[in-house]
């Protein structure tokens, strides 16, 4: 016999699972416009949270990108902080102004990051997203306001190396929601 506080705690699980449900749905007719992902510079599974990102979560399909701050770079690592790029941007146009030399300083420095960085890609990232991925995982990747699938292989030369191939992910991800949701009822 289960005791109370497992019920309990199924119960909440099940209701934040219909609650993600509902918000995914929500969102399906919104996908032909795009999503809105946000991504943190400090990880490549680090995105702020938006609603669209539920459906990611919902379908457990891993979501990458490769738009990091080298971890030698102190400086910049200390402007960005744990900012996502949306906040990064209203922090350089704000502080841009300022009087205050080091919130100058700092947004001096994260708008000199943006521009290096543009294609949204940086070496660190490429080696953080290598060891990141599991061989033969099929995941998502973000870059450039793309959705791309990607997919880590291990070659005869035994090293990994990893395929993106962009694909209308909306489409898939509609298609898979839609047929799901029929299945649920």
């Amino acid at each position: 016999m289960e005791d109370n506080s497992s019920t309990f705690y199924k119960g909440v699980c099940q209701l934040n699972y219909e609650q993600n449900v509902y918000d995914a749905i929500a969102i399906l007719p919104h996908l032909h416009t795009g999503l809105d992902v946000n991504v943190k510079f400090t990880g490549v599974q680090d995105f702020e949270y938006t609603p669209e990102c539920i459906i990611f979560d919902l379908l457990n399909i891993p979501l990458y990108h490769g738009w990091l701050v080298d971890p030698q770079a102190q400086e910049t690592v200390k402007s960005l902080g744990n900012l996502g790029y949306n906040q990064l941007v209203e922090n350089i146009v704000i502080n841009k102004d300022s009087t205050d030399s080091e919130l100058f300083s700092r947004a001096v420095i994260a708008e000199e990051f943006l521009e290096k960085t543009a294609s949204q890609l940086t070496y660190h990232g490429l080696c953080e997203l290598n060891s990141a991925l599991r061989n033969d995982e099929l995941a998502v990747f973000f870059r450039n306001n793309h959705f791309s699938t990607i997919v880590k292989k291990k070659s005869s030369s035994s090293h990994p190396r990893c395929f993106v191939k962009r694909v209308n992910i909306f489409c898939k991800l509609f298609t898979y929601v839609r047929q799901f949701t029929t299945a649920m009822g």
